[in-house]
């Protein structure tokens, strides 16, 4: 019984935190973007594999994002006072 009210608060913190996010709406010409793209990403693929392109997206992202990990790992060892 015990166990059951502390699952029924968790599950209404959780359901109260999530009924806090916005519902999402996409204008209308959102879906019609995507037949569009994968339009000129086919001409595309007449030069370059797809394959090929998204290993080159994908390590621009990693690329980027251990730049940025980097950055706030210096950012938080300057703020150290001994460590200049």
């Amino acid at each position: 019984m015990i166990l059951e009210l502390l699952i029924n608060l968790f599950f209404g913190i959780v359901t109260l935190l999530l009924s806090l996010i916005p519902k999402i709406e996409l204008p209308q010409g959102f879906i019609s973007f995507f037949g569009d793209a994968s339009y000129l990403i086919s001409f595309a693929s007449y030069f370059l594999p797809i394959s090929t392109i998204l290993a080159c997206i994908g390590v621009i992202f990693i690329v980027d994002n251990i730049k940025l990990l980097m950055s706030i790992f210096n950012w938080i060892i300057s703020k150290i006072p001994t460590i200049s």
